[in-house]
């Protein structure tokens, strides 16, 4: 490998380690607004900004991709395993993300007459509210768990 594929590779790393940390933490924050929900433009802020960091993050997981799957170059043993790991910890986020997210548009949809212990059943318990704010969105929880279980069980083989 030369310089500047090393270069790029470490690149990708650190954009994708920063953009997991932040959206983590703003994820934390939306964590806050969803316990505390008493205003429905800060909801929408933590909101937009959760969707965000999400998609800098999957920009980050694809160049991290494109920069270690060139044709000109096989990657190392050593740089599967790392780019397995950060794959595994930007998933996760990913999908912590997905989650809160559905919180936030949950809390956002519901009329002013229902209590929010009404909107977590709904959303933690499968119910159809959740099918309608975020369509799609069992389906990719599952995937990741999937794959996320896959990952797994390949390090434990």
């Amino acid at each position: 490998m030369d310089q500047g594929q090393g270069f790029q590779l470490s690149t990708s790393k650190r954009r994708l380690t920063l953009f997991c940390k932040k959206l983590d933490s703003t994820i934390a924050e939306a964590r806050e607004v969803v316990s505390n929900f008493e205003n429905q433009r800060v909801a929408q802020e933590k909101l937009t900004a959760v969707e965000t960091f999400t998609k800098k993050v999957e920009e980050a997981q694809q160049e991290y991709a494109t920069s270690l799957d060139r044709p000109e170059r096989t990657p190392s043993a050593q740089e599967a395993v790392d780019y397995e790991q950060y794959l595994a910890m930007s998933e996760m986020t990913v999908l912590a993300a997905y989650e809160v997210a559905v919180q936030l548009r949950a809390l956002l949809r519901m009329p002013s007459s229902t209590s929010k212990r009404n909107i977590e059943e709904e959303v933690f318990h499968g119910g159809t509210l959740l099918n309608a704010v975020a369509p799609g969105y069992t389906r990719q929880v599952h995937l990741l768990r999937r794959k996320d279980s896959n990952l797994h069980l390949k390090r434990q083989g």
